[in-house]
């Protein structure tokens, strides 16, 4: 179901967001936090909405939420929450900004915070992590580079407009560049993958017979650096079916350095853990643009060969080192 961020009320059908980063503040609260509030509330007589996560245990749980606008104050008077907040002994009062929040502070790296000045320590955390996963993926990039088979493969497919029925058509064409390990030149044809006659062909694109020719004569033994695992797919798998198979041998994302817990451990995704830019709204990686071309794509690896890891840890000079955590508090 959808996450977005709109207020449900008690007659609303429950949204369900998948994770506690995707539940406004503003507007929504657990049955805990509106009891411990240090202006407390009674919730709604039904949940608004339902958020999913993991208990102490790592278990996956619900956990019921309600909208602040169906929420009324409880019946205590202010002497009982004087004397109450007189009791208390958590910490309410951010110790790095001043903040007197409404709910206790939960605690990060054994100091309360505020949700602001936690966030901040996390997101600090994060690039202290991403400054030495950049030294790993010097390395990682180093060896690829220095292996004489290698050779960084780059495939532009060109695509034909669907049918008037909405049926996509095979791909059109794909601009096949490749340099070796060391930045020459290789390749730079465009194959075609279509009739001859199909609208929009490139000009001088090789028959499919002759193009796969190239690529088995170019790039057949060599251990094959691309974007993704799946970047030559479109290509090879169209003239496989025009009957010129191509053999190529694409270097597997894995084993090396990755993030812990990303999925993507392809060149893209460890090309964007050495940018390490974080979207300022959510603290997760940004995603990288393409280069387009194999010799763009080289030249990133090589710039990643020449990343030292004195030059991250000047970059992040006198921040300090916090526990592993996600970039945005969760609850």
């Amino acid at each position: 179901m959808s996450t977005s961020a709109r207020t449900s009320t008690a007659t609303s059908k429950p949204v369900v967001f998948e994770r506690w980063r995707d539940v406004p503040p503003r507007t929504h609260a657990t049955r805990t936090q509106l009891a411990r509030a240090d202006q407390p509330r009674v919730p709604g007589p039904a949940p608004a909405a339902y958020v999913n996560g993991f208990d102490f245990r790592g278990k996956p749980t619900t956990t019921e939420l309600f909208a602040l606008a169906d929420t009324a104050p409880t019946a205590s008077s202010a002497r009982q929450l004087a004397a109450a907040a007189a009791r208390r002994t958590e910490t309410r009062t951010c110790p790095d900004c001043g903040a007197r929040c409404q709910q206790p502070l939960p605690e990060f790296a054994n100091r309360p915070l505020c949700p602001m000045c936690r966030r901040i320590a996390q997101v600090r955390a994060l690039q202290d992590r991403l400054a030495t996963k950049r030294a790993e993926l010097a390395q990682w990039a180093s060896q690829l580079l220095d292996d004489e088979r290698v050779a960084v493969v780059w495939a532009q497919v060109h695509r034909q407009p669907r049918t008037p029925a909405g049926n996509p058509r095979p791909p059109l064409a794909a601009h096949m560049t490749a340099v070796d390990h060391q930045g020459r030149a290789l390749l730079d044809d465009v194959i075609r993958l279509a009739g001859p006659r199909a609208a929009g062909m490139p000009g001088g694109a090789l028959p499919p017979q002759e193009g796969a020719r190239r690529l088995n004569d170019v790039l057949g033994g060599r251990r094959l650096v691309c974007w993704t695992d799946v970047a030559l797919d479109p290509a090879a798998r169209r003239l496989a079916a025009l009957g010129h198979p191509v053999r190529l041998n694409i270097v597997s994302s894995r084993p090396g350095p990755g993030w812990d817990g990303q999925e993507d451990t392809t060149v893209r995704g460890r090309i964007a853990l050495w940018r390490g830019e974080l979207d300022p709204a959510t603290g997760e990686l940004l995603p990288v643009w393409e280069p387009g071309r194999a010799d763009r794509l080289h030249l990133l690896l090589d710039r990643m060969t020449r990343a030292s890891a004195d030059t991250s840890a000047e970059a992040h000079a006198g921040v300090h080192e916090e526990p592993d955590m996600p970039a945005v508090a969760e609850g």
